[in-house]
């Protein structure tokens, strides 16, 4: 069994528990998501994975606070002075599909999309996306199943990990068509 860490951005959620080796992010998330919702006291998180297609993408996570539960990291530590955020329902979702490989949103006049993202960090803070894989530094990101095994092409959680999910905003097309319809003229720049 390892310790693995599920970290919730802008949520005030983050959550430690044992799993076996190989498990994917999605066996992290079910395993936090059942001792959570016993739990007779503090933060209960669940989740939803996308509606359409493979299931393979989170759709919304939810984060419900009770007693206190939403304590800010940076009052953490301190004995007095302590930070807590509202009791209540914390929940997201996005708002994209993927249609033939390609995001789109699901309201055709925006420009962008928000997209629930997640990082893998070893524990030493490190982000395996951008770990030294294959002689070069700082590999490129790309769209990692979080139900993949690391035999699939998924993250490999190792003893101390910690996995952060966080809703990005990605834009699909130009917010404008043209520079000049939000900063007046072009500018124009001449060597001398």
């Amino acid at each position: 069994m390892i310790h693995v860490t599920l970290d919730i951005a802008g949520m005030y959620f983050d959550h430690t528990v044992a799993i076996h080796e190989n498990s994917t992010v999605k066996n992290l998330m079910d395993k936090v998501k059942q001792e959570t919702s016993n739990s007779p006291r503090g933060a209960r998180f669940d989740y939803l994975p996308e509606p359409l297609g493979k299931n393979n993408q989170v759709n919304s996570i939810t984060v419900e606070h009770r007693n206190g539960s939403a304590e800010s990291r940076q009052t953490r530590h301190k004995s007095e002075q302590k930070r807590f955020y509202s009791d209540g329902i914390y929940s997201f979702a996005d708002d994209m599909v993927v249609i033939n490989g390609k995001v789109l949103s699901v309201d055709p006049n925006k420009s962008s999309v928000s997209a629930w993202q997640y990082y893998v960090y070893d524990k030493h803070g490190n982000e395996q996306a951008r770990n030294n894989k294959d002689g070069r530094s700082g590999i490129a990101r790309k769209i990692v199943a979080f139900d993949a095994s690391p035999t699939e092409g998924g993250y490999e959680l190792k003893e101390g990990s910690c996995v952060v999910w966080r809703l990005v905003t990605i834009f699909v097309r130009p917010s404008h068509s043209a520079l000049s319809e939000t900063f007046g003229p072009k500018l124009t720049c001449t060597a001398e």
